[in-house]
């Protein structure tokens, strides 16, 4: 977790595991704005 990857690559891994990030990361969830705004209705 170094930024090896590169900024580009690290949206694009983001993004492919947006369903693992939010349960590992509490942080993508309040990123994305979408899933909040799902579990607050």
């Amino acid at each position: 977790m170094s930024g090896v990857g590169g900024g580009a690559d690290k949206g694009s891994a983001m993004l492919a595991f947006r369903p693992a990030a939010e349960r590992t990361y509490p942080i993508p969830r309040q990123f994305d704005g979408t899933l909040a705004s799902s579990e607050s209705q």
